[in-house]
């Protein structure tokens, strides 16, 4: 899981390209959401974007940048955590 740096210019490169490299495939983003069954409101404001901004990134016609893209990929992969976790038999 990526997160943020707190202030150290190493750190936030480092934090920067593991999102980066860690973001899924918009369709893959969009599926995570839906199956956490979040809304793209909710997700907007959980990185503090626009909804209109996360449908891009789901279209993948735009993709989220510095803070906002290391946000977004850490709750895409609480979002595909919690999902699994649901679906694990008892």
């Amino acid at each position: 899981m990526v997160e943020l740096a707190t202030g150290n210019r190493f750190d936030d490169v480092l934090a920067l390209s593991r999102a980066q490299r860690d973001l899924p495939s918009p369709r893959d983003r969009r599926l995570r959401r839906e199956a956490a069954r979040v809304s793209q409101q909710a997700v907007a404001d959980a990185v503090g974007a626009s909804r209109e901004s996360v449908a891009k990134w789901e279209r993948g016609t735009r993709r989220p940048r510095g803070r906002r893209l290391v946000r977004y990929v850490s709750l895409l992969d609480v979002l595909a955590a919690e999902t699994a976790a649901r679906r694990k038999p008892a």
